[in-house]
Formats: C-alpha cells, structure tokens, sequence
C-alpha cells in the first residue's frame, strides 16, 4: 500500500475527512494534488477499506469495518514491534539500563526508535504492498536479506 493510503486511513481512524481536508493533512510537505489522491482514494474504495457519504457537493470519507481492521492491525504491529525492539535487541543490556537515570534510558530509547522506526515503517509498508500484489517471495528474500545482515537476535547477542 502506498504511502499516502496508508496516513489516509490513519487520518480517518480519527474521524471522517472529505478529500480537501486529506489533502491538507496527509502530508508534512503541504496539500497532496487531487490528481495524486484521487486515484489513491478509488483503489481504496474499491479494495473495501473506505465509503463515502455526500453531504451538499463534498463526499466525506470514513472507514470500513476492513478499514478499522487495518489500521488496528498497524497499532498492533507498532505496539509489537515497540515491545520486540526492548526485549530482543536489548537483552542483558537491561541490566545497565537500570544503572542510568530514568531520563538517559529514555533518551536512548527514543532516539533509537526515531533513526529507526521509519525505516522499518517503510519496509513493512513495502511488504504489505507486495504481499497484496501476490509477491511473497520478494518479502521472504527481503527478510532473509535481513537476517543475513543482523543475524538472529538471541539472548546471547545484546547490546551488553
């Protein structure tokens, strides 16, 4: 799923929005043109994540029961991966952690979570694409690449 469809259904996990009022919020660099939303908006109307109601000449956009399943999913998704990240990558390191003030443990957390997190964001963004499109062996090369490169993370390898 592109970029922009997936903040859409963020946006409208919140509350309904008409397609002038997601251009606006939808990205940080100002309005998204109608030309690159629209077609967004129609391949989620039609993959059933959206519906539309029309109030005067404007259509307000809310999410389907799929649609609120999806971006459930993503909570839990982040949530795990949160919980992953501390517990995996941490391992031992807990141990030192607790020496640190609570405040440098913070520090260090969020600014791993920061450089990190949209770069996973992006792969996993990535994978739900090609997962939609019927292309698992590109997310299973793409997680081998990974492990390749990280290994597997056990309780003998932390950052201790």
């Amino acid at each position: 799923m592109e970029r922009y469809a997936v903040k859409a259904l963020i946006l409208l996990s919140k509350k309904p929005y008409t397609l002038y009022q997601m251009s606006k919020e939808i990205s940080n660099d100002g309005p998204v043109s109608h030309g690159t939303l629209m077609p967004m908006i129609r391949r989620l109307l039609q993959q059933g994540f959206i519906k539309f109601e029309t109030s005067g000449r404007e259509k307000i956009y809310t999410l389907t029961e799929k649609g609120v399943k999806f971006v459930e999913s993503l909570s839990e998704i982040e949530q795990q991966l949160k919980q992953n990240l501390i517990s995996r990558a941490m391992g031992d390191a807990f141990f030192y952690l607790n020496l640190l003030s609570k405040d440098d443990t913070s520090a260090a957390l969020n600014a791993a979570i920061s450089i990190m997190l949209p770069a996973i964001i992006a792969e996993v963004e990535y994978a739900f694409k090609m997962i939609m499109k019927g292309h698992m062996d590109e997310i299973k090369r793409i997680a081998n690449e990974i492990r390749e490169t990280y290994g597997e993370i056990n309780d003998e390898q932390s950052l201790s």
